[in-house]
């Protein structure tokens, strides 16, 4: 079993604290308003072969935050656990987008 679809079923199996989710979700959505450049880039050569420049752009600043839950909230398993399912809707986004 590959590593993401050991997390897929982990996030589903999982129950979040949901004043925590909404508390990270909140934050999130205010921080990818405001924020403008990102800080994360995948290790792929071929990126720009599949998305924009500007969607690429836009992707980083989600993940860099996304990557950020456990600094800003604590590194405790309800944060990680709601860090993971955030993770896991991030992939889901890529993979629609690759279908089309």
């Amino acid at each position: 079993m590959t590593l993401l679809s050991a997390l897929i079923s982990k996030v589903k199996t999982t129950r979040v604290n949901e004043k925590e989710l909404e508390k990270i979700s909140g934050w999130l959505i205010k921080e990818i308003k405001a924020k403008k450049k990102g800080t994360f880039m995948p290790d792929c050569e071929t990126i720009e072969h599949w998305f924009t420049k500007d969607a690429i752009k836009k992707l980083s600043v989600i993940r860099t935050l996304i990557n950020q839950i456990p600094e800003k909230f604590g590194n405790i398993k309800k944060v990680k656990d709601i860090q993971d399912l955030l993770l896991i809707c991030f992939s889901s986004i890529i993979r629609r987008s690759i279908r089309g």
